[in-house]
């Protein structure tokens, strides 16, 4: 069974709500791969690529280190991690390219300034982490 938070978050009628709701399939939301770390303790690999290929809209897109050195500590959801920490800086570190991330409609993504992106990010700091430190460990690296 999962811990108590993520328990809480799969049961919540916001949740299931939101995991049948059009947003489920939205390019700036990594709803299926949060749920499958909620589910599951990570998403997959292949789960934190198809959803920076589809946020990119790049076949191949470059993803960010996996954990290392602290960071790889993280004993509870690392690929969620890697799949946050590239989404949240993409614009950065793709500036010199000029290649900031917009909907089909020309609207900035801006990842991590997305209310529902931002909730994720918490979560996702707050289930992995055994102390305060722990989650500003986690918190640091997604950036």
């Amino acid at each position: 069974a999962p811990p108590p938070l993520p328990k809480a978050v799969l049961e919540s009628r916001t949740w299931q709500a939101l995991i049948m709701s059009d947003l489920m399939n939205h390019p700036a939301y990594p709803l299926h791969a949060f749920d499958q770390f909620l589910k599951q303790g990570d998403c997959s690999e292949d789960d934190v690529h198809a959803f920076i290929a589809q946020f990119s809209q790049m076949k191949d897109p470059e993803l960010a280190d996996a954990p290392y050195g602290l960071y790889a500590t993280f004993h509870h959801g690392p690929q969620m991690g890697r799949l946050l920490r590239t989404a949240a800086n993409w614009d950065d570190d793709h500036q010199e390219r000029g290649r900031h991330i917009k909907l089909q409609d020309g609207e900035d993504i801006r990842f991590s300034q997305r209310g529902l992106n931002s909730v994720l990010i918490a979560l996702w700091c707050c289930i992995g982490a055994g102390d305060m430190w722990g989650w500003l460990a986690r918190l640091l690296y997604v950036g």
